[in-house]
This record gives structure tokens, sequence and C-alpha cells, in this order.
């Protein structure tokens, strides 16, 4: 899925917002608390804690400054997984940011619930709604 917003912001500001994990629950409502753990070789981890109390880990699988951040669900034991891929590009000193997410739901059951009930880009729309919020308050 893919989901494209363009940001009156410029990319540094963008990009400051998306990768600092820990102040993500006080401009991401679904988000309620983080934790954060860089391991030795600097790839960075997050345990984000929703609304229910479970925590999900996400790694940052790939990370260019300003330009592409990638991050991947962590977990096999996961009813779902995979990626939100996030790429900046400069447009006359305005951002576009394109969100694309590449997951699995893994229990038949589940996905029909998401696919119909949920909506499959439920969670990508909220980010990208909170991330406008938040970038245009700064």
């Amino acid at each position: 899925m893919r989901n494209f917003r363009p940001s009156p912001a410029a990319r540094p500001a963008v990009w400051a917002v998306i990768t600092d994990y820990a102040k993500m629950p006080a401009w991401w409502p679904e988000v309620k608390g983080i934790r954060m753990e860089t391991r030795p070789h600097g790839e960075v981890w997050t345990w984000n804690k929703d609304a229910h109390g479970q925590e999900i880990v996400f790694r940052t699988k790939e990370e260019q400054a300003l330009a592409r951040l990638v991050r991947e669900i962590v977990g096999d034991d996961l009813p779902f997984g995979g990626t939100g891929t996030f790429e900046l590009a400069e447009e006359g000193g305005r951002t576009r940011l394109t969100l694309i997410e590449d997951g699995f739901i893994k229990p038949p059951l589940f996905r029909a619930i998401a696919q119909h009930f949920i909506g499959l880009d439920k969670a990508m729309k909220s980010f990208a709604a909170s991330l406008e919020k938040r970038v245009a308050a700064k």
C-alpha cells in the first residue's frame, strides 16, 4: 500500500519527527509508550506499546538520512508482520512523503476482518494524519 503526503515542512524537519522514536507517543495517539535500544552494530530497535498494552517490536532495517527509512516488525510469533518504508523527496522547499506498507496477516480470519472492517491502511492513515499535525505545530 502506498500513501503520498505533501508537507509544507522541509525534509530535515519531517525527518527529525519520524526518527525521534522516543517522542512518538506525544504526537501519534496509537502509540502509548516506547522503549528503545540501539544494538551494538547501530541498529535501532523500539518496543511500541499500543492502546491494549501490547508491545510490538520494530527495528530499523535501512536508513538513508533525509531520504529513506525502512522499519520492520520483529517477531515470528506474531499473526502479522512486514515493513513500513518512508521516502522523503524535496519539492520546492516542501517535502513529499511517500509511505509504503508491505505487510502480511497470517490467519485468514484476521486478514478478512482487517480488510473488510478495520481497513488494511488504518495505521498508515493514522500515522500520516498525526505526522501532518505534528509537523504543522513545529
